[in-house]
């Protein structure tokens, strides 16, 4: 009988976790698709406790696991080397034939009597003959080396040489990159100090890629360290546009075909690591232009030609996730499920258990009440997913507004400028009205929030006299949505201790959520009736089997928020 693990998320490891018994050994395997007939085996470990762990990297190629237990004889020992001893000084020395790149334990014992051996050092070979010494007097009298597995050479590091720039408030690394690949962005105060800091890590998405910090910081010395390719991407072409600036627009011009699809993306910094794609469109001709409404949040723009990874149209929001009922036809992989006529739907695809990034691959109307979305294989995704769309294209969203901010206002350049504290990732509105007793509020702005304070300047003389900043809902309702729909929330950890797994995310204090699981990821989900409140922003779900039928395992967790009251 096999024995199906629970697996969370460590920092960067992927761990499994078992009931085992003490003393017994242990197969894990493991195999990378379900497609997949073989599983591999990854490691044999012996129990020395009853709630057994074993971590992988989170980089593994395997996606799938489970625990073999392992009956009979104990494996072979692993050949022992009597090395030769000398006297060198106050040491005494051992030498011994080695093979570069195998691992060697170094034992001793006081008596031969003694039923154990004591591991002095572990070390690995780098000649063919090695030597270890230890200071005289020692305790020990009997030695042995125990000959061990062959490691892999340690990968030399790689620095990409990089261009530093200054800009407003930021310092920027520009650098030759290869798409695909991860780069690792390290900082040093000191020079004195040696142990350099990693800063953030990213995947270059063009032949081209910049990092950003925000001054002032402590950070006074920076480098680049090229990584490995993390998953085939696709090529991707930036058009070269004419921008200008127009009747209070941001005008994009480019050459193009009839028939050509192409995604404006943008961003609002060059701290920005991700470009934000904000509409496709499709050429008429043989030059294709692209407007934006100033104000805009948005400073920096680029044409990618393609559609790539289609983006919702216009400001539509998911209302909810369907799980797909998956089919294997031929050479394709294919997803049903129940839909309503005339409703949208986003098909999402995912290529590892354990990433959040989520990659829109089509949005499509449905035109019947079984719905059918297939995807030749073979295919870089494993995981797929239904977003049902709320309300119509180009239906106007009606803000909810959670509470109200007394900005701090200040006179500088002919501008009063409004200041407050927000919150990463948090939507405001900046509101005003010239007669306080009217109470007829106009949207001057809304702005979302990438750092821990937000200012808005407004040119004097200006129109209004009072000013007054909404937090708005992550999330607005379209219009005609019925605000029943939970919105999903996003997963900080899952950990498993004392026979019980805890699920820990972030919010917003006085928020309600509720959880769903599911034994595989292709569903059924089942929700919990326990509604989940916090004082704090933190929240946090303890299963002990009791409310889920038992820790059967695999087990997959979902959060989702509850709309206002």
């Amino acid at each position: 009988d096999y024995i199906d693990p629970v697996v969370d998320v460590q920092g960067d490891q992927l761990c499994l976790n078992w009931n085992a018994e003490t003393g017994s050994r242990y197969r894990i395997q493991g195999r990378t698709s379900l497609l997949e007939v073989a599983w591999n085996n990854v490691d044999e470990v012996v129990a020395d406790r009853s709630d057994m762990q074993y971590c992988l990297a989170l980089d593994t190629p395997y996606r799938f696991f489970r625990i073999e237990p392992i009956e009979g004889e104990d494996p072979p020992a692993l050949p022992v080397i009597d090395p030769v001893l000398a006297l060198v000084g106050d040491q005494l020395c051992m030498d011994w034939a080695t093979e570069v790149n195998r691992s060697y334990v170094v034992q001793a014992k006081v008596n031969l009597e003694e039923e154990a051996w004591t591991d002095l050092s572990s070390l690995t070979a780098v000649g063919e003959i090695t030597q270890y010494c230890v200071d005289l007097p020692a305790p020990y009298r009997f030695f042995r080396i125990v000959e061990g597995d062959l490691v892999s050479p340690p990968r030399e590091e790689v620095f990409v040489d990089v261009v530093l720039n200054v800009g407003d408030n930021e310092i920027c690394l520009d650098w030759d990159s290869e798409t695909g690949r991860t780069y690792q962005i390290e900082g040093l105060v000191d020079l004195r100090d040696g142990d350099w800091v990693v800063i953030d890590t990213v995947i270059a998405d063009a032949n081209q890629s910049a990092y950003c910090l925000e001054l002032p910081t402590e950070i006074r010395f920076l480098r680049v360290l090229a990584g490995d390719i993390e998953a085939p991407v696709d090529t991707v072409e930036f058009i070269d546009a004419i921008l200008q600036i127009e009747d209070k627009q941001i005008c994009l011009e480019w050459p193009s075909h009839a028939g050509d699809i192409f995604t404006v993306e943008a961003r609002t910094g060059l701290q920005d690591s991700v470009w934000t794609a904000i509409e496709q469109v499709q050429a008429t001709g043989d030059q294709t232009r692209y407007c934006v409404q100033l104000p805009t949040k948005f400073r920096f723009f680029r044409i990618r030609s393609g559609g790539g990874d289609p983006q919702l149209p216009g400001d539509r929001v998911i209302t909810a996730f369907i799980d797909p009922v998956v089919e294997f036809n031929q050479n394709r992989i294919c997803l049903l499920w129940t839909a309503t006529e005339g409703s949208d739907y986003v098909i999402q695809a995912n290529r590892g258990v354990t990433s959040l990034d989520w990659q829109q691959v089509e949005v499509i109307t449905a035109n019947d009440a079984n719905m059918q979305f297939c995807v030749s294989l073979p295919t870089t995704y494993q995981f797929f997913r239904i977003g049902e769309l709320a309300g119509q294209p180009g239906v106007p969203v009606e803000p909810v507004v959670l509470s109200y901010i007394d900005p701090i206002m200040s006179l500088a350049d002919d501008q009063v400028c409004l200041s407050w504290s927000s919150t990463t990732g948090e939507v405001y509105q900046v509101e005003a009205t010239s007669d306080i007793s009217v109470g007829n509020w106009s949207v001057l702005e809304t702005l979302e929030s990438n750092g821990n304070s937000l200012t808005h300047c407004i040119d004097l003389p200006a129109e209004h006299a009072f000013y007054r900043i909404a937090v708005l809902e992550g999330n607005p309702r379209e219009e005609g949505k019925e605000p029943g729909a939970a919105a999903p929330a996003n997963i900080d950890s899952v950990s498993f201790a004392n026979g019980q797994i805890t699920v820990r995310w972030s919010g917003m204090s006085g928020l309600a959520y509720r959880i769903s699981f599911a034994n595989s990821l292709l569903g059924p989900w089942n929700d919990i009736p326990q509604v989940i409140t916090s004082e704090t922003d933190s929240f946090e779900f303890v299963d002990d089997g009791s409310l889920t039928g038992g820790l059967l395992s695999p087990r997959f967790y979902r959060v989702n928020l509850l709309p206002m009251p």
